[in-house]
């Protein structure tokens, strides 16, 4: 795969990006204001979906609008980059060419997560790679 500059993290988020690439299960962290969360989590999807074959990443904020937001943000990113083959502006959904995708949802509305958590519950029972 080509070089993708995505953005050079400080050295706290540097730390969890390296955390993420262990095969730990779980990872919680405590961030408070002006750290750069979202920019952290934005690159890190966008990673994830160009990195792995067949990934589904999931983005869940508060609100339809932050969502949307982030969505615009990361696709502006990855405007020039040859590995994105679609982008769903409607159901804001990012498509790579190596089957992986990015999808935002809102927690405003919970049926929607509900459908999406029972199409990885689904996925999961059935042996396949989510």
């Amino acid at each position: 795969m080509g070089n993708i500059k995505l953005y050079k993290p400080h050295p706290k988020q540097r730390e969890i990006h390296d955390a993420l690439e262990t095969d730990i299960k779980y990872c919680i962290v405590s961030i408070g204001r002006q750290f750069g969360k979202t920019l952290f989590a934005e690159n890190q999807a966008a990673k994830w979906g160009l990195e792995n074959k067949n990934w589904k990443v999931g983005w869940i904020s508060p609100t339809y609008k932050q969502a949307k937001k982030v969505f615009k943000e990361i696709t502006k990113a990855l405007a020039d980059c040859i590995y994105v083959i679609g982008v769903n502006r409607g159901d804001l959904v990012i498509e790579f060419n190596n089957g992986s995708i990015i999808q935002f949802y809102s927690a405003e509305a919970p049926l929607t997560l509900l459908f999406a958590m029972s199409l990885l519950s689904l996925n999961l029972r059935h042996g396949m790679k989510c």
